[in-house]
């Protein structure tokens, strides 16, 4: 192959789409004025162009004073992005709140607007364009020699599309928590600027130390790293969205309750006291597997290599019956009227569904983490071995498939819920509601089973990540279509 491989457009094309939709969608839904652009370039492009000239008159030097020590070369990368990316944003933002330019109503824009900058324009665009020159290069009559030169240099841009979706993959999921990063930090610096109290900017600081894992890159491979990046950034947005939540106990109970994290916090305890069932089954059952198959384990090798392998791909399918309790509370407070009150009152139908959503998610962090807490010891004292292929399985297809499908399956239960004539014992969602998580995983068998078990890891994530994307655009498409009128009524 002489020309690379044009998959590779996927890449910028992906990245443009996701940074400046989320911005256009912001803008038209919530709050993103040209105010928030204009001073998001300036805080921004103001910190990297220091980053750049600092880098380029130290980082030579430096790396050779340490001799290349990991450590240390991230502390110099973190360091930076702390104080000049996370800094500078706050101290933009403090300017801004001065003269009156923005508020607190355009936090998360001023963090979508980070976001922006950074993936649809700075990687973005001058990706497009290179891989544009690439392709009209290669396609003159005389582009052998360029050809030899871009082969040495990037082999991976003429890989056949099996082996670069994977690639396309990854960096699609590192400009993600690019984005996650800059909407967490970006937020907490507004709020910070608004309220005055440094405490949100404090909390926001150690975020840009994310960039101190950059030197490892190489050395943990691409997935590890991958991973660790996006948890390390989904984490700080749910820190960042916790903390600023906590902001708004001067606000009017109104105000408070529009709002899908102020309505997750309200009816997240509510929902574990009600659905205690449903999450002790999920925790149970799969402790119970692990329990049989490790007590017939110390008899039988071939039970031990038999729990590595089903243990990881069961495991989703507990997840999605303890997480069931999101969808009850849903289709519980519609049946009596507490949604049309709220929708009355002003609340939008996103913030209903949003925290429903975040109630599953919450719901199945509880039952991961309680049945990981308790089947690792039990694993270990049946000595049934904890291989490399059962720790990639169980990270890069059961953790997302959990929460993927229950997601969907909560997704899918409030639409079914919401569109359907409601007749009493007919048309709950709550009864079928597994069967509908199940599809995502069905589906990735499927396909694991049509393209082989190398690329069922790759499959499972693609399809964990597809499942979620089809949530949030349900979501969007119902809180535009579906009538007010219609998602209150019962009749």
């Amino acid at each position: 192959m002489t020309q690379i491989n044009t998959i590779y457009f996927l890449t910028p094309a992906i990245v443009m789409a996701f940074s400046v939709g989320a911005v256009i969608y912001w803008h038209f839904k919530r709050s993103f004025t040209l105010n928030v652009l204009l001073y998001t370039f300036i805080a921004y492009f103001g910190a990297i162009t220091i980053k750049y000239i600092f880098q380029y008159l130290t980082l030579v030097p430096y790396s050779s004073m340490i001799h290349g020590n990991q450590p240390l070369l991230g502390v110099y990368y973190g360091l930076q992005t702390m104080l000049l990316e996370v800094g500078l944003a706050y101290i933009i933002a403090r300017f801004a709140t001065s003269k009156d330019k923005i508020s607190r109503k355009d936090a998360t824009g001023y963090g979508l607007g980070l976001a922006m900058w950074e993936n649809g324009v700075l990687i973005a665009i001058p990706l497009m364009i290179d891989y544009l020159l690439y392709y009209t290069l290669l396609a003159s009559p005389s582009s052998s020699s360029f050809y030899i030169k871009l082969f040495a240099a990037a082999p991976a841009l003429f890989l056949p599309t099996n082996q670069a979706l994977p690639l396309i993959g990854f960096v699609v999921l590192e400009r993600i928590s690019s984005l996650l990063s800059h909407v967490a930090w970006g937020y907490l610096a507004v709020i910070a600027a608004v309220t005055g109290k440094k405490r949100y900017f404090y909390i926001a600081l150690p975020m840009g130390l994310i960039d101190f894992f950059v030197p490892y890159a190489s050395s943990m491979g691409i997935t590890a790293f991958e991973l660790l990046i996006f948890i390390l950034s989904f984490t700080s947005l749910a820190v960042a969205l916790v903390a600023g939540s906590r902001s708004k106990a001067g606000y009017a109970v109104q105000e408070n309750v529009n709002d899908s994290i102020s309505l997750f916090k309200l009816n997240f305890r509510r929902t574990v006291s009600v659905s205690k069932v449903y999450i002790l089954i999920g925790i149970i059952l799969p402790i119970l597997f692990a329990g049989e198959f490790s007590f017939i384990s110390s008899t039988s090798a071939t039970a031990r290599i038999t729990i590595s392998s089903m243990y990881p791909l069961i495991m989703p399918l507990f997840i999605i019956i303890g997480s069931m309790g999101a969808l009850w509370i849903f289709t519980s407070d519609k049946r009596k009227g507490v949604y049309e009150y709220l929708i009355a009152s002003g609340v939008e139908v996103s913030s209903v569904f949003w925290s429903i959503l975040m109630i599953t998610a919450g719901l199945a962090t509880i039952i991961l983490v309680s049945v990981m807490i308790i089947t690792i010891p039990i694993f270990a004292l049946a000595h049934v071995q904890i291989t490399p292929i059962m720790v990639e399985t169980i990270i890069f297809y059961s953790i997302p498939m959990c929460y993927s499908s229950s997601i969907f399956m909560s997704m899918a239960g409030m639409i079914w819920a919401s569109l359907s004539k409601r007749i009493t014992g007919v048309n709950s969602p709550v009864g079928l509601a597994p069967l509908l998580g199940i599809i995502p995983i069905m589906v990735t068998f499927l396909i694991s089973a049509l393209v082989g078990p190398y690329m069922s890891l790759y499959v499972a994530g693609a399809v964990s990540l597809g499942v979620f994307a089809l949530a949030v655009v349900i979501l969007i498409i119902a809180n535009i279509k579906m009538d007010r009128e219609r998602f209150l009524s019962n009749e």
